[in-house]
């Protein structure tokens, strides 16, 4: 994440949270902090957030801590993904290079669209998804909060995919 918000130029990265205590304490040349460190964060003068913290879950309780806290989750979206504009995305997101988000889709808080993921028109993605690299579908597309599409996934027209499901690498 750290490349992108680089390549965009809208934030400078001050530390990394994780949610593994086994972290080391340094990453490159920034701190890193447990999530439970956030009012400490805060109080260094800590304004915005941007969250790629693998587990849904705990993307979304990292967005109800930063709204208790007064912190933005902001999203970051790869100068090299296609973002339709009239595709709208909720806060906390993580768009990668390669994403596509075609016209009139719509993403809820806190997910994670990966490399090369194509996401036809009329779609909506729930709150925590993780749609992972190089998988697809087609319009019409309705997935609930949590579920996660596996690598290389292609999901038809017109599906439903319930909450927290995990559609497996390759799957068609």
């Amino acid at each position: 994440m750290k490349e992108c918000l680089d390549l965009n130029g809208d934030f400078q990265v001050a530390c990394f949270v994780d949610d593994d205590p086994r972290d080391p304490p340094i990453l490159g040349d920034f701190p890193v902090y447990h999530s439970s460190r956030l009012v400490e964060i805060v109080s260094m003068g800590l304004k915005s957030l941007a969250v790629a913290i693998a587990d849904g879950n705990v993307r979304l309780r990292i967005l109800r801590q930063c709204s208790e806290l007064g912190i933005s989750l902001v999203n970051v979206v790869h100068p090299r993904a296609f973002l339709s504009p009239s595709a709208r995305i909720g806060i906390g997101n993580y768009v990668k290079a390669g994403a596509i988000i075609e016209t009139e889709t719509v993403i809820g808080n806190c997910c994670i669209i990966d490399n090369g993921s194509v996401i036809a028109h009329d779609n909506v993605i729930g709150d925590g998804c993780h749609i992972a690299p190089g998988a697809s579908m087609g319009s019409g597309v309705e997935i609930e909060d949590l579920a996660i599409v596996g690598t290389g996934a292609s999901i038809s027209t017109n599906v439903r995919i319930g909450r927290g499901a995990i559609i497996s690498t390759g799957s068609s």
